[in-house]
């Protein structure tokens, strides 16, 4: 079950990072390369605590 949890959530928050670094790419080139820094920084630090959730489970 723990298996299938990290499965949806990756699938979930690769996702989700795309499309904002695409909506943020139709505004301007360089919001979408700062963006991109912050969204990958965001999801290294969500990512540990959510797999730290999951394992708990």
């Amino acid at each position: 079950m723990p298996k299938l949890f990290k499965f949806i959530y990756y699938n979930i928050a690769f996702g989700v990072a795309l499309w904002v670094i695409l909506f943020l790419y139709k505004i301007n080139i360089w919001l979408a390369v700062v963006g991109s820094i912050i969204v990958i920084y965001f999801f290294i630090k969500i990512t540990s605590k959510v797999l730290i959730f999951i394992n708990n489970l």
